[in-house]
């Protein structure tokens, strides 16, 4: 997650560690080379180019296109659904 860390702790994906893009190039020692990596952000820019950045220093790199953001969206949409009768009405 190559948010800010503000932006992280209020809210981010399980598993995701911060790591914000403006220090990413001091951590890439810290990262497996040798396993893919996930990056994701608040919209995908900045996860995009946090790929760009990884995969210049070979790793092997993909990024949630749509970010956090986007994931919201659709769990929310998911979790709405999954309480509502098919005539659109909620649950008690």
């Amino acid at each position: 997650d190559v948010r800010t860390a503000w932006e992280y702790q209020r809210g981010h994906l399980d598993g995701f560690r911060n790591i914000p893009l403006d220090d990413l190039r001091e951590h890439l020692d810290e990262l497996e080379q040798d396993k893919p990596v996930y990056v994701n952000c608040q919209t995908g820019l900045r996860s995009y180019l946090a790929c760009r950045l990884l995969t210049q220093h070979g790793f092997t790199c993909a990024h949630l296109s749509g970010g956090y953001s986007f994931y919201k969206v659709v769990t929310q949409e998911r979790q709405t659904t999954q309480s509502t009768y098919p005539c659109g009405m909620e649950k008690l």
